[in-house]
């Protein structure tokens, strides 16, 4: 009876580690069998063996969506100039530069803080460095990882190119959000509801990434372009630098925090100096306060 059940499913496309959550459902409520749990029966185990080989992962290399593009479009309206664009998306601009610029996901973005001991902006105004909430506890060993972001522009001349530049940068927008949002701020949390019911209060982690994704959307209809398939919040993490490492996301590698400033230099839009060591433009470094 339980393997023609987990058939079924099986025949309606469901992925392998879905049957895993309903044999684990079925194994707390369900008696043994052969005086074993339903979960490590040999029958059970390797029917999930062959569904994996049926139905193997499909691993999403690239983003189905443009990221010059849709950057592009953030130094546009409704997003530019900043202090006219709508707080929906002054909000959403800046939930996607600090995904693209961090590659973190949504629950790490989600558990940034604007309290004194989770934001610390630079004296001379020059950058920022952001740490969660130290309630928050991510997946992976890389606890409480700060982001420090430098703002694009105090280093040269104000040009056109470099006033273009300043239009993504992360640190100029995360100052008018910050601003825009203390008059009905009810959360420490840096995201908040910019209208309805719930405004002032936390913003959800779903609601966030959700943002991310109107970012695309509305890139791809301001050009008159059909939308992409499959767009999906976490994908920011899977755009890189060419030709740095090839690692995963969670391994918090230093390559992640390069892809808006090599997106950035190969536009000449801010000169190659501008980011050495002595001065990143986004950089991640693991510690705690």
């Amino acid at each position: 009876m339980i393997l023609r059940f987990l058939q079924s499913l099986l025949e309606k496309k469901l992925s392998a580690s879905t049957l895993r959550v309903y044999v684990a459902a079925i194994s707390s409520r369900h008696i043994k069998v052969d005086s074993q749990t339903v979960g490590s029966h040999s029958l059970v185990t390797r029917f999930l063996k062959g569904a994996q080989r049926r139905n193997p992962p499909r691993a999403v290399r690239v983003p189905s969506w443009d990221l010059p593009l849709v950057l592009g479009a953030l130094r546009l309206p409704p997003f530019e100039p900043l202090d006219q664009a709508p707080l929906k998306w002054l909000s959403a601009k800046i939930a996607f530069l600090l995904a693209i610029a961090s590659a973190k996901r949504a629950s790490e973005l989600h558990a940034l803080s604007v309290s004194e001991q989770c934001i610390r902006w630079n004296s001379d105004g020059t950058g920022v460095a952001l740490w969660p909430n130290p309630s928050f506890f991510p997946r992976g060993a890389h606890y409480n990882q700060v982001i420090e972001l430098a703002a694009y522009g105090p280093s040269h001349p104000p040009d056109e190119e470099a006033s273009s530049a300043e239009l993504l940068c992360p640190v100029r927008a995360l100052r008018c959000y910050i601003q825009e949002t203390a008059g009905f701020r009810q959360s420490d949390g840096l995201f908040v509801c910019y209208g309805g019911p719930r405004k002032g209060q936390a913003l959800s982690r779903q609601r966030l990434s959700k943002w991310v994704v109107e970012v695309i959307e509305e890139a791809y209809k301001s050009r008159g372009l059909p939308l992409p398939l499959n767009i999906r919040g976490h994908s920011t993490r899977r755009w890189r630098p060419q030709g740095q490492c090839s690692c995963s996301p969670r391994s918090g590698c230093s390559c992640f925090s390069g892809t808006l400033r090599t997106f950035l230099i190969g536009e000449d839009r801010i000169p190659r100096d501008y980011v050495g060591n002595s001065h990143p433009v986004l950089s991640t470094a693991s510690g705690g306060q």
